[in-house]
Parts: C-alpha cells; structure tokens; sequence
C-alpha cells in the first residue's frame, strides 16, 4: 500500500535525549528512537545539530514541531525510527540542568550539581553531583520517585544548586508519576524554545 493511502499514525508522546534523538510513543507502533542526524541528511534541517533548538520542539498527534525552524509529521517519524525495548528505554535520560558551583571546599573548580529526568524508569529523577572529574571522580548519585523525593531532606536546594529551582513546583504540584515526567519534559522543551525564540528577535 502507498504510504499516504496508510492511516496517519498517531503520536501519543515526543521527548528529546541527551543524544540528539527523539523518543516517541505512537498509538498501536510502542516507543521508537528517531535520530536527528536523519532529518539534517534527508531534509537539510542542519538547526538539529544544535542543543537548544533540538530540544525546542512541541508534539501533537500528528507531528513534531520546531516553529519556525521546520516540522516532521507523523508518518515521517514512524517511517524514520526504531522499535525500542523496555530495557533500551529504561537507559534514556534527559538533563533538566546541571552547574558548576567550584570552588567549594571539596574541590577548587569542578564540583558540579546536576538533576537529570530518567522518563521511562520507577524513579525517573536522579540528583547528583561530580566532583574532581574524571579518574579524580569523588562524586555520585541516587534515583527516586516522587514520593522518596520529597521526603528527601534538601531535595530542593540541590535543585537550586544545579540551576533548575524552575522544577521545584513542576515536582510539588504533580502527585502522578506519568504527568510529572510529562510535565517537567514539556518545560525542558519549553525553556529550551523560549531561549531560541528570544534568539531569533
């Protein structure tokens, strides 16, 4: 059958990586991984080797979309991606800030806080810290879900530390693990499209 006699596959969810791919969930096709590289090669949408812009999209159901800078539909991405395993799934992950705070008295210049979104794990929010860096590495990391989380104490100033206290009301206002995935992935997607935006006057 020709592809546009096909019925127009339908998004359910879109959410960016550290890797330049895109995460997908499609109605009746499961999660699948689009790799950006693709769409620069097949359409000349060269804006996707930057972070920023990469990150700035929204999602419907009938596609991906970057404003100004370009749209990939539906079927386009079906067409284009992968099939994803649950175990594949489980090692995504989408940085919600990371920063420097050297010097401190553990280290003169890298002791850098940071909160990242494991979107597809039971305890998707993952606070961390890297200290000395490299072989000197002295830092670590723990994973919770929200209810760990917030009875974490200085949860929040660890947020603060890494750059992202804008998360703090995304984690306080979202009881449900699903839509507090979903909502701090939007305001990643958000933020990152507010900065591009303001580029672009």
């Amino acid at each position: 059958m020709l592809d546009w006699l096909k019925p127009r596959p339908r998004l359910l969810w879109a959410v960016p990586n550290e890797n330049w791919e895109v995460l997908l969930q499609f109605d009746g096709h499961g999660h699948r991984k689009f790799k950006a590289s693709v769409a620069r090669k097949d359409k000349g949408m060269a804006f996707l080797a930057q972070p920023d812009l990469f990150k700035s999209f929204d999602w419907a159901p009938d596609g991906i979309d970057w404003g100004s800078c370009g749209r990939l539909d539906a079927r386009y991405l079906l067409k284009h991606s992968e099939p994803m395993s649950t175990a594949s799934l489980s090692q995504e992950w989408l940085r919600l800030n990371y920063k420097n705070r050297a010097p401190t008295e553990l280290h003169p210049n890298h002791h850098v806080y940071y909160v990242y979104l494991y979107p597809f794990c039971a305890e998707p929010i993952t606070l961390g810290e890297s200290i000395g860096g490299g072989h000197a590495e002295m830092g670590g990391a723990r994973s919770f879900d929200r209810e760990a989380l917030l009875s974490f104490k200085g949860w929040q100033l660890h947020f603060r530390l890494a750059g992202c206290e804008w998360a703090i009301p995304i984690v306080e206002q979202h009881a449900e693990a699903p839509t507090l995935v979903h909502a701090l992935s939007r305001a990643v997607q958000q933020r990152a499209a507010s900065r591009r935006d303001a580029t672009a006057r």
